[in-house]
């Protein structure tokens, strides 16, 4: 019994090594037996055969060979491989979406100016701004001084077909008004440094002022002035050609106003009619000309 004893402890321990290393190599599916283990029957009385034969207490079972590392991996050890792949995919898209906040957010801060950098302003658009019509200064006269303004009032004379009017003339001007009394005659002066302006209504026929390309009318009083040049402007309604005439020292300007298919004067207004200087003065000139536009029709 004594003799028994020993062989059988090496065999059990040899046996559970053997186990050990198995269930570290491979674990084989529930349920199902392994072809090259056999059942505990057959390990018994194999065991019992090497107690009654000594000589093969010696030889101790030969343990399996070690698993290839080519083998495939069982079904369990793939599920235990997926939750570490699915972590590692998570990981990285948290790594990205983290740069990504990163550079969106670096993107929105200043960015430091290097030094030696020069720095240049947009500049701000501007609306648009319309400033109200400025109040027309008062004109100088030809002394660069300011001057005001006046308006005369002339009333219709009963006798006469011409309308009252109103005059208005720079405050340099020196004004004479000749009128009969028996209202069949008024004359308006306007005079400054020997240039003068006259207005006159008195009881006479229309006469008509021809101009280059036009014929004398026959058995008509016309005023020829062809071959001299005329200056034609509008003064409201009316339409006046100013034509020159040189008499020696002094210079005329005579008026006549568009009416109907002909020029004529006198004018509505009456005869208008510029004397000046032979050196006239092209300011007051104008002056002039606005004061003859500025006549307007009262009642």
């Amino acid at each position: 019994m004594v003799s028994l004893a020993e062989p059988l402890t090496q065999f059990l321990h040899s046996e559970i090594l053997i186990l050990g290393m198995n269930d570290k190599n491979q674990k084989p599916e529930q349920n199902s037996i392994p072809q090259n283990k056999k059942p505990a029957s057959q390990n018994v009385s194999s065991n019992m055969s090497n107690v009654q034969n000594p000589q093969n207490v010696n030889n101790k079972p030969s343990p399996p060979a070690a698993a290839s590392k080519n083998q495939q991996l069982s079904p369990k050890s793939k599920l235990k491989s997926k939750p570490v792949i699915a972590t590692v995919i998570i990981f990285f898209f948290v790594i990205l979406f983290l740069l990504l906040l990163m550079f969106m957010s670096s993107g929105d801060s200043e960015q430091e100016t290097p030094e030696g950098a020069i720095l240049t302003s947009t500049p701000t658009p501007q609306p648009n701004i319309t400033s109200s019509p400025e109040l027309i200064p008062p004109s100088e006269d030809s002394d660069g001084q300011s001057q005001d303004f006046k308006t005369f009032k002339s009333d219709k004379l009963l006798g006469l077909d011409f309308p009252g009017f109103s005059v208005t003339y720079p405050s340099g001007y020196t004004l004479q008004n000749q009128r009969s009394d028996s209202g069949q005659f008024v004359r308006i002066f306007l005079t400054r440094n020997n240039h003068r302006l006259i207005i006159e209504q008195r009881k006479t026929d229309n006469e008509t002022c021809i101009y280059d390309d036009d014929f004398a009318p026959e058995g008509e009083v016309y005023i020829d002035l062809r071959g001299r040049q005329y200056q034609e402007f509008e003064a409201g309604s009316e339409l006046y050609r100013k034509s020159k005439n040189e008499a020696g020292e002094q210079t005329f300007y005579i008026y006549c106003e568009e009416i109907g298919w002909d020029f004529l004067t006198p004018t509505t207004y009456g005869i208008i009619i510029a004397q000046v200087p032979a050196n006239s003065d092209s300011q007051i000139l104008a002056e002039i000309d606005d004061i003859i536009k500025s006549i307007k029709r009262i009642r």
